[in-house]
């Protein structure tokens, strides 16, 4: 019998990107249960104390609101820790996008790609952007970038 796609019992179990990586990717399929739950395998393991704690908010939100409430908390934490130290703002935009969030999303984008940070290496591909490709500054970023649109 072959195991099915994304079997923790599969993983090194205390490798924190597999189940970062997993994580992820049931966050793109929908089960958001086991993207936080993974979420949090993943930043115990690194013994990343501030994204255990956003980890933990967001699974708790989940359960009081459900997706919305979880990414708003996400974006909450995430602006609370730039306070104290630096958090790539595309991290930021890219939840806010997710939220549909477009004037918010590009604010954080466009500081982003000021800054050149990390996160604007994906914003072709990463599928949280979805909800904000068809807006005109989505090909406006994508040039200042020097990134063709297709």
């Amino acid at each position: 019998m072959s195991p099915e796609v994304g079997e923790s019992r599969y993983l090194m179990p205390n490798f924190a990107s597999a189940h970062g990586d997993l994580g992820w990717t049931c966050r793109m399929a929908g089960n958001y249960e086991r993207w936080l739950e993974e979420w949090k395998k993943g930043a115990v393991l690194n013994d990343d104390k501030d994204d255990e704690a956003i980890a933990y908010a967001a699974a708790h939100a989940y359960a009081q609101s459900g997706y919305r409430g979880a990414v708003s908390k996400i974006i909450d934490m995430q602006k609370e820790l730039s306070k104290k130290r630096y958090v790539d703002p595309g991290v930021i935009g890219y939840e806010y996008a997710a939220l549909g969030d477009k004037d918010e999303a590009f604010r954080w984008l466009d500081r982003a790609a000021s800054e050149m940070a990390g996160s604007v290496q994906t914003v072709k591909v990463d599928p949280l952007l979805d909800p904000i490709r068809s807006d005109p500054r989505y090909a406006a970023l994508l040039l200042r970038l020097n990134l063709r649109s297709e």
